[in-house]
């Protein structure tokens, strides 16, 4: 298999790789092909996922510093990124305090679903 990867919505790809497992986290669009023998290309597109306040493809610190900002009231950030730092509950869309121990579990290994990825 070989990738190449658009962080730009699909209008440019970067050259085809097959050697490393690309970071298929955030916002990106992929584009997959078989290498030997050669097929048509499949594109598969990514989104940030919850909990990935700044789409780098991975939840950290600076996802956890997000959301005590958000929780605090900075209107820094978008709606996306507010959406994705609500990780607590499908019906109450505000984000506070249980979010942020949500993400700091998260960051220090505990890897059970965020509630609002559950059914």
């Amino acid at each position: 298999m070989e990738y190449a990867i658009s962080t730009d919505g699909g209008a440019t790809y970067g050259q085809y790789i097959s050697l490393e497992i690309p970071n298929l986290g955030g916002n990106k669009v992929v584009k997959v092909r078989y290498k030997n023998p050669l097929s048509a290309e499949i594109i598969l597109y990514f989104t940030a996922n919850f909990g990935d306040i700044n789409a780098d493809g991975i939840i950290d610190i600076y996802d956890v510093l997000m959301c005590v900002e958000i929780a605090a009231g900075n209107t820094g950030y978008s709606n996306e990124q507010i959406l994705r730092a609500n990780v607590s509950d499908k019906l109450n869309l505000t984000v506070d305090i249980s979010d942020v121990i949500l993400l700091i579990q998260r960051v220090v290994g505990n890897t059970a679903p965020f509630p609002i990825d559950l059914p």
